[in-house]
């Protein structure tokens, strides 16, 4: 406990102190708060992410090759692009939302159209939940 008395005074020393001082520690403590937490940041990452020579000794090499297009790669061919293939994937969300919702439809008008069955089962014969009035003694 004799290290925590210095830092308590040190805490004291510092929050009598005028403004400006008060500012340099924050900023000091603050920098240093920082920097320690990147660290431990990168240290978290170089643990948990494997290293490249690891990963290129564990892999094999693939050669990518890629097709070249008559486009040239411009930005509005990208964006055309990109914009066709999403419309063309809700088109056919939409395809599909329509076959679901006629498939409702036609299970609904079927349920609609057919006639009204209704069964009622007989009550199965069970022990009574009651003793009859005889069984129970008369109170003294």
């Amino acid at each position: 406990m004799a290290f925590i008395a210095p830092i308590g005074n040190f805490i004291r020393k510092v929050r009598r102190s005028d403004d400006r001082t008060k500012r340099r520690w924050l900023a000091f403590f603050s920098s240093v708060i920082m920097i320690l937490v990147v660290f431990l940041w990168i240290e978290y990452l170089g643990a948990t992410l494997p290293r490249t020579n690891e990963v290129a000794e564990s892999t094999s090499t693939v050669p990518i090759t890629a097709e070249k297009t008559d486009n040239g790669g411009s930005f509005l061919d990208t964006l055309s692009l990109g914009w066709s293939t999403l419309a063309g994937k809700v088109g056919s969300g939409a395809d599909s939302m329509v076959g679901l919702f006629e498939d409702g439809w036609s299970a609904f008008q079927k349920n609609i159209g057919s006639a009204n069955n209704i069964e009622i089962d007989k009550p199965q014969e069970t022990a009574p939940t009651s003793t009859p009035e005889s069984d129970i003694p008369p109170l003294p």
